[in-house]
Order: structure tokens, then sequence, then C-alpha cells
């Protein structure tokens, strides 16, 4: 018996590494496995938050819609290095309330998807009513 449950926890599959998170004024980067991928604030687009329920505790989670290459929706979660640092940078360059971390951990027991931004797009005749 004693066997099987070691071969069981070493087949356990890792959970994936969580990219390291570098803020500036200028935007973000995200660091995994020695290799660093930048966003500038420019590039994002829209931001939402979500609190995450992984059963034994609640996780909050960012999403990020960029127009830059590769993956266009990028998916920070509290855990990531470096996660709380993006809070006083996104209030500068995008114009978010700090206070949205609060307000989405607070309902006990229930999903709360916020959009926190939406770029405008100057050209758009809805400009502005967001």
């Amino acid at each position: 018996m004693l066997s099987w449950l070691q071969r069981l926890l070493n087949g356990r599959a890792q959970p994936p590494a969580l990219p390291a998170i570098a803020v500036d004024e200028t935007g973000f980067s995200l660091t995994l496995d020695r290799h660093t991928r930048a966003f500038p604030w420019q590039s994002v687009n829209k931001v939402a938050a979500f609190k995450q329920d992984r059963f034994t505790y609640d996780r909050i989670v960012l999403l990020f819609e960029v127009s830059t290459p590769g993956d266009p929706i990028l998916s920070l979660s509290e855990e990531c290095p470096g996660f709380a640092d993006l809070f006083g940078p996104m209030e500068g360059a995008l114009g978010i309330n700090p206070r949205w971390y609060v307000e989405i951990m607070t309902p006990a027991f229930e999903p709360t998807p916020v959009v926190l931004y939406v770029r405008s797009d100057p050209e758009s005749p809805s400009n502005g009513d967001h």
C-alpha cells in the first residue's frame, strides 16, 4: 500500500509556474522561466477582475485584454509575485481606483466579475459613455 501512495504522490502534476510581475509608469512585464514579455499601458484595451472559488480558498484574478502580438488575454492571479504592485500604476495609467480589490473580495461564495477598464475608441460615437 505504501508504494501505491508513493506512486500516486510522485505522479501528481506540479501546478503551473506563476509569472513574476514587474510594474512601472510605462506598463508591466511578466517573467516566467527567465523569459520576460512587456506590456505597455497603451496596449491594455480592457481589464476585468473576478473572485475565483478554489474550494478551500478564494483568489482574485485580473484579466487583461491587450493589443500586443501573442496571447491577447492575460490572466494574473493574486498569487503571482508582484500582483499588488499593479494597483498604483493601474490607477495612474488607466484611472482604475484600487478600492475594487476590497469590494470584489467582500461577497462570500459568490462570483464577482467586474469590468474595471475599457479603452475608449476616439473615433467611436459612443466614446465617453462608459
